[in-house]
């Protein structure tokens, strides 16, 4: 989407201060052209800029993509200058509020026979001759950016994502908005010729991997719903500010968590707010749950 991080604030014999740094990307106006419907992302930001916060990190230090900022290459961009001055001890969240599709699987590595993908603001919705997916987010590059990112961070970093998007859905139930569609990147017939071929390998996670090594940091990912579901948006009571389930969860998890939490206990917050307000929809996580999160 954290083991070691009790020592995360602790400064270095030599060098910098380790930093807490975070990239908010939010949309929910997409490009006139790509077919997407609008929805409330921009509701998240106030939400999980306070969960920012409550991690520890400035505002200075927080870099927020939003709407036609958001487009595939300046959030690969903005991610790439993350992991690229990235140093040992620092702190990374990463969150992504939009629209979730599911891709055409490029090397066999998902039992469904489709990547997971987060939708940029200037990725179309539907399959053509001239676009197949080439501006989706997939799990394959996220899981790749991980992968590199950890080793930099070393043992006492940590990086934390937290996605309030499908990733892609089947699911029809449900009231209000929705962020992703059953509509799935991939010609006519892809699905049947997969099931045919039964050469489809084990299902991948965002956060995949081989085991941690000594000299990793601890990764969590926190998903608002499982593969195979869409994520409905919510509108508290008595507000006219509709919003991602997931930020609004995290936000009052973070809030609540109490003085010494882990991910797991932090993950339970949000899981139990969740089935309250998004009841059709199973957040997931992924990581070292059983790490301490702070001290704050």
């Amino acid at each position: 989407m954290i083991g070691g991080l009790a020592f995360l604030f602790s400064a270095p014999l030599f060098g910098n201060l380790p930093q807490k740094r975070a990239l908010i990307v939010t949309v929910g106006r997409y490009g006139p052209q790509t077919g997407w419907d609008d929805i409330h992302s921009e509701n998240d930001l106030p939400l999980v800029r306070e969960a920012a916060r409550e991690l520890g990190i400035p505002d200075s230090n927080v870099q927020v993509l939003q709407d036609e900022a958001a487009t595939f290459q300046l959030i690969v961009q903005a991610l790439e200058e993350l992991r690229s001055g990235a140093r040992p001890g620092d702190f990374i969240y990463f969150h992504f509020s939009g629209h979730g599709q599911q891709k055409r699987d490029a090397d066999g590595d998902e039992a469904d026979g489709f990547d997971e993908a987060l939708v940029p603001y200037d990725s179309p919705m539907r399959f053509s001759p001239s676009y197949q997916g080439e501006r989706l987010l997939t799990d394959d590059y996220l899981r790749e950016w991980i992968q590199a990112l950890r080793p930099v961070l070393g043992p006492e970093g940590g990086l934390f994502i937290t996605l309030d998007a499908c990733h892609s859905g089947t699911a029809t139930r449900g009231t209000g908005f929705r962020r992703g569609t059953t509509i799935p990147m991939a010609e006519e017939g892809y699905w049947r010729s997969i099931r045919l071929q039964g050469n489809c390998l084990v299902e991948q996670t965002w956060e995949d991997g081989p085991v941690r090594l000594p000299n990793w940091a601890p990764c969590i990912v926190f998903s608002a719903s499982q593969g195979n579901q869409l994520n409905w948006e919510y509108t508290p009571p008595g507000s006219d500010q509709t919003c991602g389930p997931l930020s609004y969860a995290l936000n009052k998890g973070l809030r609540d968590a109490g003085t010494a939490p882990t991910f797991r206990t932090l993950f339970d917050e949000v899981k139990q707010v969740m089935s309250l307000i998004a009841p059709y929809q199973q957040p997931e996580a992924e990581g070292d749950l059983d790490s301490p999160l702070f001290d704050r």
